[in-house]
């Protein structure tokens, strides 16, 4: 069977799944979309509970932010966050032209239009460029909150010193056993309160491409 394509106009992208979205934006998601224009769709949402936002010609705050998007090519909102954003996925769904963006990114732009910031600045309200997935150190403690972006492959020992893969979709890892397993064991990391945790390996190649 098929997966659903965006309903967003000309997109070929596959949809996430609404199980997904629930999960990972609550009562801000939207169903039937590609990741990139989930995120497309909260922003302009949230731009529309604004009403109005002040915008200004200085391009610095806008261009701190694209910079930071390029430099990291993620997007994050809520629990969603779109990797390996390209120049043209950030031109379609901001709206700006590529040319830009890159001149913002550089730099280079000493003024920028109204409608430009207008445009811009419910995106930097609204979404984190911040990098997703950084290194884990090996031998390190960690909480569950660190460990949410952890890569796929990544192995931990609990506090009652049992093994723990994260395997599974990108759309929805799991923590699973990776010890003998026993009649009291838990199913889930999440459900064994054996939190810290301590990473004791973690992929050699971190393969980070957004797919729902």
């Amino acid at each position: 069977m098929s997966r659903t394509t965006c309903t967003s106009e000309r997109c070929t992208r596959p949809a996430m799944r609404r199980e997904v979205v629930k999960d990972k934006l609550g009562a801000r998601g939207v169903s039937g979309l590609c990741p990139l224009h989930t995120v497309r769709a909260v922003v302009m949402a949230e731009a529309q509970n604004h009403r109005t936002v002040a915008t200004s010609h200085d391009p610095a705050p806008l261009a701190e932010w694209v910079a930071a998007v390029r430099a990291s090519a993620t997007m994050t909102v809520g629990g969603l966050t779109v990797h390996d954003v390209t120049l043209a996925e950030l031109a379609e769904a901001t709206s700006i032209a590529p040319n830009t963006l890159s001149a913002l990114a550089a730099g280079t732009k000493a003024w920028v239009h109204a409608t430009t910031s207008a445009k811009l600045t419910p995106w930097v309200l609204e979404v984190d460029p911040a990098p997703r997935g950084e290194t884990l150190t090996i031998g390190r403690t960690y909480g569950p909150t660190p460990l949410y972006v952890a890569p796929l492959g990544t192995v931990v020992v609990d506090t009652y010193g049992r093994a723990w893969q994260l395997r599974g979709k990108s759309e929805a890892p799991k923590w699973c056993p990776a010890h003998l397993k026993r009649s009291n064991t838990p199913t889930a990391l999440d459900r064994g309160p054996a939190w810290p945790v301590r990473v004791v390996y973690t992929p050699a190649h971190v393969y980070t491409r957004t797919r729902f």
